[in-house]
């Protein structure tokens, strides 16, 4: 399963549908088989944030899954698909 799993970087802009919520409200996360793994935040690393952290301009989203699942939990962060 590591072989077919990557890591993919979200760079979070003022645009971006994910800007200011939190984690815990983004519903992505439990059925997208994406892990969020680490934040970065002006050059530090969050590992694993809880829920209640809450995605600023200039975050660095750090996921790890699948491709397909990727490309879905990118699109989801950018724009808001409920599909995502």
């Amino acid at each position: 399963y590591m072989a077919a799993s990557l890591t993919e970087s979200f760079h979070v802009l003022e645009d971006s549908w994910c800007h200011n919520q939190s984690i815990g409200e983004l519903k992505w996360i439990k059925s997208s088989g994406v892990k969020l793994i680490a934040v970065v935040r002006n050059n530090d690393l969050e590992a694993n944030p809880n829920s209640k952290f809450r995605f600023q301009v200039g975050d660095i989203i750090v996921l790890f899954g699948r491709h397909a699942n990727l490309d879905k939990s990118l699109k989801y962060l950018r724009c808001g698909d409920s599909n995502g």
